[in-house]
Parts: C-alpha cells; sequence; structure tokens
C-alpha cells in the first residue's frame, strides 16, 4: 500500500523553506524508507518512516548529526537539508549511472561463469570491493560507523570499465564513541553478535556486513550458507547466522558446515583475500576483536586485483598464478612481474615476493602489450590524507624485454641501476628501460628521490612459451 507521503506529485519542504515535488519512487532503502527523485532537479528525497514518536525524535536528532560530520571528501550521498514536519528525512544529489552492487551477487541457473565475465568478471569485482573497503577504512579512521552494509546500499558504477561507489542510506552513520544505538541490521548481513542481539553495530559489525558482501561478489556464495543449511530446515539458517555453526570453508575437522556451490575458491580468491575470509568468518565469527580491518580488506583487495592477467580468448580476467584461464583452458599470456622492495640509501633491503603476493610488500603484473596504472597505495604508503586510489604511474611494455614508465602523479619518478647509479628522471613524457634478469644490467624503478627511504619496484619477464 503506497502511503500519503510515497505518491509522485507529492510536495515536501526542507528546514529551509524550500519546496521540491516528488516524482517516481527510485526504490526502497533496507525497509526503513523511500527515495524519491524530484521533478526538476538532479536531486532525492529519502523519506523515513516510523510511528512511534520517540523513535521519530531520535532519526531526526540522528540526521541532524549527520549532517555535521566530516565525510564531505567520501564516495557517499550525504543529507543536503533535513526534510521538515510533518515528514522525516533529507534531501540528497541524485546518484546516476549506477546499480546496488547486489546486481553481481545474483547469478542466473545457467551460464554462470559467461554471467560472471559479462558483468565484468574478477577484475571489475576487485576494483569495485577495494573502492568501497577503502570508503568504510577512512569512515572507521574517523570514529564512523555505518551501521547496515548491504548489497542494496552500496552503489556501483554500471561502466564495466570503471570503479566508481557510493554509499548511500548516510543516515545509518553515527559516531563510535557516542551512545550505543539500536541493533540495525539487513537479514544475511548482520554480524554474529548482532543478530543475537548482544550488541549495537560498531566499526567490526560493519567489517563482517563488508566481508559477507566481499565473499558473495567473489565467489557467489554466503560465507555461512552450507549445503546442509541451505537445504535443511529454517532453525539451521538461523543457528548459521548467529554464528553457531562455522563458516563453510572451515578447516577440517571443523568442516561441517560445507558448500558444494559457488565458484571455486582458488579461482577467484588469491591466497592473501583467503586469509582474510577464515580471519572473518573462522577467527572472527564469535571473536569480533580478531576479525581484520577495513585497512587490511582494500589492500588486500587492491593488491589482488594486480595480479590479474586478461584472457584473449573469453575475455575473463584471471590470477597470473594459474597457469591457464580457469574459465575457458587458454594459456597465460606473456607478462612482466613488477615486485616491491624497499630501498634504503646505500644498499637494497631486499624482500622476497611471488606469484601469489603471500610475501613481502604488494606486487603486480603487467601483460606485455598491456596497461597498468599504478596507484598511490602501491607506489607509497600513502596515509589517509592521499587519495590512495589515485594513479602514480602507468606502465606499457611492448615485450617481455622492454617497458615504459610515465609519471602520473604529478611528482616525478626516477630510474636506476640497481646499485643506484645512472639515475634518470621519469615525467609525463615517460622513459623506455629495459627488463631482463641479469643483475648487472638490470634497471630499478623508484617512487621517491634515490637519497631517500621508499619502495621501488624491480622487474621480472615472465614468457610461458619461452619457459618451456
Amino acid at each position: 500500500m503506497v502511503t500519503s507521503d510515497e505518491r509522485s506529485g507529492q510536495r515536501v519542504r526542507d528546514e529551509h523553506g524550500r519546496v521540491y515535488e516528488l516524482g517516481e519512487s527510485i526504490g526502497k532503502t533496507g525497509g526503513q524508507g523511500r527515495v524519491h527523485r524530484v521533478k526538476g532537479a538532479s536531486l532525492a528525497v529519502k523519506i523515513l518512516h516510523d510511528t512511534s514518536s520517540s523513535r521519530r525524535e531520535q532519526l531526526r536528532a540522528q540526521l541532524a548529526a549527520v549532517k555535521r560530520l566530516p565525510v564531505e571528501d567520501l564516495p557517499m550521498a550525504r543529507p543536503l537539508a533535513m526534510l521538515k514536519e510533518p515528514h522525516l528525512g533529507y534531501v540528497m544529489d541524485l546518484v546516476t549511472g549506477m546499480e546496488p552492487i547486489a546486481a553481481l551477487l545474483s547469478a542466473p541457473r545457467e551460464g554462470i561463469a559467461r554471467w560472471y565475465i559479462e558483468t565484468g568478471g574478477l577484475g571489475r569485482r576487485l576494483r569495485l570491493l577495494t573502492r568501497i573497503a577503502d570508503a568504510f577504512a577512512r569512515l572507521h579512521g574517523r570514529s564512523l560507523v555505518y551501521s547496515d552494509p548491504s548489497p542494496s546500499n552500496l552503489l556501483v558504477t554500471r561502466d564495466l570499465t570503471g570503479d566508481v561507489v557510493r554509499l548511500i542510506d548516510a543516515d545509518n552513520l553515527h559516531v563510535r564513541s557516542g551512545p550505543s544505538i539500536h541493533a540495525v541490521y539487513t537479514p544475511f548481513y548482520g554480524a554474529p553478535e548482532l543478530v543475537r542481539g548482544e550488541v549495537g553495530p560498531d566499526t567490526r559489525t560493519d567489517t563482517w556486513a563488508f566481508g559477507v558482501i566481499a565473499f558473495q561478489t567473489l565467489t557467489l556464495i554466503h560465507p555461512m550458507l552450507g549445503d546442509e543449511v541451505v537445504d535443511g530446515e529454517p532453525q539451521l539458517e538461523e543457528r548459521a547466522l548467529a554464528g553457531e555453526r562455522p563458516w563453510i570453508d572451515a578447516e577440517p575437522p571443523n568442516n561441517t558446515n560445507a558448500s558444494s556451490r559457488g565458484l571455486p575458491r582458488a579461482d577467484v580468491l588469491s591466497t592473501r583475500l583467503r586469509e582474510l575470509c577464515a580471519g572473518t568468518f573462522g577467527d572472527g565469527r564469535l571473536a569480533p576483536e580478531k576479525r581484520p580491518t577495513m585497512t587490511e580488506w582494500a589492500e588486500r583487495l587492491e593488491v589482488a586485483s594486480g595480479f590479474l592477467l586478461p584472457c584473449s580468448v573469453c575475455k575473463a580476467t584471471f590470477y597470473a598464478s594459474s597457469s591457464a584461464c580457469p574459465f575457458c583452458a587458454s594459456p597465460r599470456p606473456a607478462f612482466v612481474l613488477a615486485r616491491m622492495d624497499r630501498w634504503e640509501p646505500g644498499r637494497m633491503k631486499e624482500h622476497r615476493s611471488g606469484l601469489t603476493e603471500r610475501e613481502g610488500m604488494p606486487g603486480f603484473v603487467v601483460p606485455v602489450s598491456g596497461k597498468y596504472l599504478v596507484s598511490g597505495r602501491i607506489a607509497r604508503a600513502a596515509d589517509e590524507d592521499d587519495r590512495t586510489d589515485t594513479p602514480w604511474l602507468e606502465l606499457t611494455f611492448e615485450s617481455v624485454g622492454r617497458g615504459r614508465a610515465r609519471a602520473l602523479g604529478g611528482a616525478p619518478l626516477f630510474l636506476s641501476r640497481i646499485d643506484g647509479s645512472e639515475v634518470q628522471t621519469i615525467g609525463d613524457k615517460g622513459r623506455s628501460f629495459p627488463v631482463t634478469t641479469d643483475s648487472a644490467r638490470e634497471w630499478i624503478l623508484h617512487f621517491g628521490p634515490v637519497e631517500t627511504p621508499h619502495r621501488v619496484a624491480r622487474f621480472v619477464p615472465f614468457d610461458d612459451e619461452a619457459a618451456r
């Protein structure tokens, strides 16, 4: 049933006296309200529904507080103005060209692999999840809690090559150190302690919800719903969501909730992402303090996306640690492996690294004839004041033996011999350099002046054909 404040053509007034005519409804949000376009403007109005006068006052106070929070630089549809009585809600910018990330979770019954690829594949999913995780990490870094992450309130661009994201339902935000609020969560995404009614939302419950969304987006299965739960009585599902069953990929002898559904984990989860999932749904299932942070999620998702190669046959993206495309079995293309190390003036402090980024600092791979943009997070240990997703460097390789680097971050980068001699500046015009396994002829790329400590990249040619 449509209520009087949900009809197109209804007029509402904001706190400053401006009048808005509601257009069509563009969706519900978590069952708490409805969002409408505003006729004649690139704005939207969210109207919240609650019949309790005390609850309405609490929501009104919370919305006023949210409007003052420091989130202007975050990808969030924040309140621009509050609605005036008798309506409860706010005006916000209209988000266009986007869809809920839920669109990437529900696969068709048949043709799952093709659908996965056609909706952007592994690469798009990792990019979008990285941006969402980064937004949550920055929120948590400001002592803010989102409260109710769900696939319906995390929007992603419909552009398959883009990585723009937006968090909506900003009215759920609250300060971590503030008074506890009632348990708000979307079914299937509430942390076990929320489901059991033991706590209110906090950064750890945010992390659980994001972890579930990330796992589902990549594997197409819920981490707590094994075969026995899905095929069993509703009580089994309730127990699993309350944390009373192990997660689906638990190691023996705790693998009593295993699942045969979803994509093969090794195909879509890097080694370190699998470790994050185990930390979230295994150790962190009943011990929230053991869950990885959103910063860890953001870093490992970005690193994972850097280890992908394109398949020229089926157009999928897959991890370079696989010798062939897992979607069509086509051979892996030639690529160059960038190994990230730490440069200290006077000597190299080397770290082991490999195709699965298990050890050492993050690395990445660049396919021959491909292009790779190195972000601030990989190029330097950027803090929150830096835009960690800003490209700092463009790398291209015409063969496994020759590369070209171009600076994008506004500051020059540098090439040198392995001992720091023969320093060459890389500007926005770019500079070519050889790639070789001969240490006497090796060049390394510096993300800072050679006289200061910083990260560097060393390049290793990798060609399956040559290896055979």
